[in-house]
């Protein structure tokens, strides 16, 4: 099972910033999940702002960085990961081709394809469409938030190598154990794996185990090696 630190894993330092993800691969995270989007002046930025997105479409980049100097330019990120052998998940925070043209320009000017991932909620799924035409061969994962939908099916319309699922407290869906077990079973029967998260403490961490998921989405890598080692 590999490990994702969620958003650099902001359990253990502050989310998307340079800090988490230096500390997120000294603990041993096999891959980053990070956020991005698109400044006035059409830069991408990594941040996590779902809500007040619409003030970073309103600020150019000099705007923000005086405004929040703690934010990060993707180019800075991942001329970053250039020196890691961590895998890369770029999640795309908007529909919009502007930004998906910018990301993949990004992975390539810093050489990152072999170790870049889309990632994107089923209802944003137009990004993966884009990804797909720019970048045939960039893994592409939709994450599908409940136990209930049909994984197999909007893994195939986006043609998504990975399904995410459980962005929420787990506790909520171990009722659902034997259903959610046949949905995994079934989606690494045909080719697809699954990443499950967010699991923050011992008791979700092990049981995400036990369920035999492919990847494991935490805030705390460390806790999540620990107890899987």
């Amino acid at each position: 099972m590999k490990i994702i630190a969620h958003r650099g894993g902001m359990g253990r330092a502050p989310e998307n910033s340079l800090i988490a993800f230096k500390q997120a691969i000294e603990d041993g995270a096999d891959g980053i999940e990070l956020d991005v989007m698109l400044t006035k002046d059409q830069e991408p930025i990594v941040i996590h702002l779902p809500f007040y997105s619409g003030t970073i479409s309103r600020l150019t980049w000099a705007e923000l960085k005086n405004h929040n100097p703690s934010v990060m330019h993707l180019d800075d990120v991942l001329n970053f990961f250039q020196g890691s052998r961590c895998t890369v998940f770029l999640e795309p925070k908007r529909v919009s081709a502007p930004l998906i043209e910018k990301l993949i320009a990004a992975v390539r000017k810093y050489k990152l394809e072999s170790r870049t991932e889309l990632i994107s909620f089923f209802s944003r799924r137009r990004n993966i469409g884009l990804a797909h035409k720019l970048a045939p061969n960039l893994p592409c994962n939709v994450i599908s938030l409940t136990p209930f939908t049909n994984w197999i099916g909007r893994a195939g319309v986006v043609q998504a190598s990975c399904v995410f699922s459980g962005w929420r407290r787990y506790n909520y869906y171990k009722i659902f154990e034997s259903s959610i077990k046949r949905r995994i079973k079934q989606c690494q029967e045909h080719g697809i794996k699954v990443g499950m998260g967010i699991a923050n403490t011992a008791e979700d961490i092990r049981w995400l185990k036990d369920l035999g998921v492919d990847l494991l989405v935490t805030d705390n890598v460390l806790l999540a090696k620990e107890i899987l080692i």
